[in-house]
């Protein structure tokens, strides 16, 4: 159903976070099976499921998907067309990477729905309070591993400050032309989180950045990661399932 007053600067803002929420949820599922412990591999499975299922919901609510077909929409368009983030597209090859990623996004996607729950009207607003109830389990599965492992050894220390540095020199990325006043918000409270796990934050928030300030500007390795993604439905795009 469409958000009755979504004008083309919302538009873009529910486009951005639908094609994070895709490609996030989509990466998550890369861990299914293969987590330090069973009961992580269950957590990314639910957290996937969850972004996907926004990820639709927010699809559902834009014209240009409805006109396409909610499928064609979310997997066939040219890599230029999608406006995910290099934080949300990134392969996270190793567990602590992942983890990181999914504490800084969930902190950054919780800021932007609670945005849309209070600057949007129904459906929107009402999507954004269901997605909430849901985020604040991803947050906290993350801020609950990191406090543990962030403070555990020097070598988990040094490992998930380089995955925290590395992401955050993606920033500008992430942030271009969606700020909505929140950036400064999510910078306080990494350092927040950060200082609660015994690294101090404001080198790590002031990492030089990597990612272009351009959201058409795919990440290194998306066009393999696409391919992936629409190696079945490419196979025939007309088919009906």
């Amino acid at each position: 159903m469409n958000e009755p007053s979504m004008d083309p600067p919302l538009a873009a803002v529910v486009l951005a976070l639908a094609d994070d929420e895709h490609m996030v949820g989509a990466r998550h599922t890369a861990w299914i099976g293969l987590g330090p412990f069973l009961e992580e591999d269950l957590a990314f499975c639910s957290i996937a499921q969850d972004e996907l299922g926004h990820a639709i919901a927010l699809y559902e609510m834009l014209p240009a998907a409805q006109a396409s077909g909610i499928d064609a929409f979310g997997l066939l368009r040219e890599p230029s067309a999608y406006r995910s983030s290099w934080l949300a597209e990134w392969e996270c090859t190793d567990w602590a990477d992942s983890l990181v990623r999914q504490w800084l996004y969930d902190r950054a996607e919780t800021l932007r729905w609670e945005w849309l729950r209070e600057m949007s009207s129904p459906p929107l607003a009402d999507l954004a309070a269901r997605a909430l109830s849901e985020e604040s389990f991803h947050l906290a599965h993350a801020e609950h591993l990191l406090c543990r492992v962030m403070p555990s050894t020097e070598e988990a220390k040094r490992r998930l400050v380089a995955s925290t540095s590395r992401f955050l020199g993606m920033s500008d990325n992430f942030w271009v032309d969606l700020d909505l006043g929140l950036r400064q918000q999510w910078e306080q409270l990494v350092a927040g989180d950060l200082a609660r796990w015994g690294v101090e934050g404001t080198a790590l928030l002031n990492t030089p950045q990597v990612a272009p300030a351009d959201r058409s500007v795919r990440s290194p390795g998306f066009d393999a990661f696409h391919a992936e993604l629409t190696e079945v439905v490419a196979l025939d795009p007309s088919a009906i399932w």
